[in-house]
């Protein structure tokens, strides 16, 4: 495999074929003679120009990734210290015990939710509809994970997100963008699983979760960019439609 070849194939990492095709012909017709060093230091600086944005938008979603993984951390030793003070086995225990299992779930999809939001925005743009359906349902997550647990917050909730969901359900271009954002945490949510399966038993959680979360931005932000390369030509074609 020569070097144009494996040149071509990372100029469309980020951005497509055809595009990678010209920019590296570009290349070796403007240097025919340069030396390898010299041209893989060209192909650098245009990987560098090219997929700026992918690469703010990867450091944001690991700021977005530590800042809510500390901040649901923090609320949920909260929640399981109202629980403590509850009788054991009483029924007011037994409805905080499902509850805050239903809480800590939300919260980590919460979190899979704000790293896609964070890549989404900066790679994309917050005028993207994908990027604006990250942004609404990472809020949604928050909301969500923040205040369910408590009864009298449960009914207007669960009816305002219901009803936002339905608004959602009811255009094609809104179903798309929503079931990529899903998609991409589903993603996110497998890698965190095979993660903490496979991780060194034994060891101090610190070790277990921390080379996952490493891991998980770079997983959702190459999902989030497959999908989208995916679907982006049907999302356009039926934003074109309902103009």
């Amino acid at each position: 495999m020569d070097r144009a070849t494996v040149a071509e194939w990372m100029m469309a990492r980020i951005t497509n074929e055809s595009r990678a095709s010209e920019i590296i012909g570009d290349l070796l017709e403007a240097r025919p003679a340069q030396g390898n060093l010299r041209f893989w230091f060209s192909v650098l600086v245009l990987l560098i120009a090219f997929g700026w944005r992918p690469l703010l938008g990867l450091v944001f979603a690991y700021a977005f990734a530590i800042f809510c993984f500390f901040q649901k951390g923090s609320a949920l030793v909260k929640l399981n210290e109202q629980r403590s003070r509850l009788q054991f086995g009483s029924p007011e225990y037994l409805t905080s015990v499902h509850w805050t299992f239903l809480t800590m779930r939300l919260g980590q999809i919460t979190i899979l939710l704000w790293i896609v939001a964070g890549f989404a925005m900066v790679c994309f743009g917050i005028r993207n509809i994908s990027s604006r359906m990250s942004v609404g349902l990472a809020l949604m997550g928050t909301v969500l994970s923040s205040y369910l647990w408590i009864p009298a917050a449960r009914p207007a909730l669960l009816t305002f997100s219901a009803l936002a969901l339905l608004i959602v359900l009811l255009r094609e271009r809104w179903r798309q963008s929503v079931g990529i954002v899903l998609a991409t945490a589903a993603i996110g949510w497998v890698a965190m699983d095979i993660g903490l399966t496979w991780a060194p038993f034994g060891r101090p959680s610190a070790f277990r979760i921390v080379p996952v979360f490493i891991i998980i931005p770079m997983v959702e932000a190459a999902a989030f960019t497959y999908l989208h390369r995916m679907f982006a030509a049907s999302i356009k074609n039926l934003s074109i439609e309902t103009l």
